[in-house]
């Protein structure tokens, strides 16, 4: 998923969005303006778009006087559609295999899910 936890320390809820299989920040009540990769823009043509059009805004909104810009350009590549990939496989069961973090703030691994799982 992309970084929302920092969108999150403003009082936004993450929103889930099935097209790239992950969270991306959802209304907060302070201002803030998400560009790129935590909005799920991952190319780098449209990264550097959004956070140009991003950087407008945020100045508009600031009250500066909007002038011509130059967006900055990248070649523009077809992707893949993301995939999911809950897990990693690895030949040793999840409990003997190099830990799979689930949630880092939390220390939750993939191997401590699957035992609650099993209890």
């Amino acid at each position: 998923s992309p970084i929302v936890h920092l969108a999150s320390h403003l009082g936004g809820k993450p929103v889930w969005r099935e097209d790239i299989l992950g969270f991306v920040p959802g209304e907060a009540p302070q201002k803030r303006i998400c560009v790129g990769g935590v909005n799920g823009v991952y190319s780098l043509a449209d990264s550097l778009a959004d956070g140009f059009e991003g950087g407008v805004r945020a100045a508009s909104e600031a009250g500066f006087k909007i002038v011509e810009g130059v967006m900055p350009k990248a070649l523009s590549r077809a992707e893949e559609p993301t995939l999911a990939l809950f897990q990693v496989p690895h030949e040793k069961g999840t409990a003997r295999a190099p830990k799979q973090f689930v949630d880092f703030q939390n220390d939750v691994t993939a191997a401590a899910i699957e035992l609650a799982t099993r209890e």
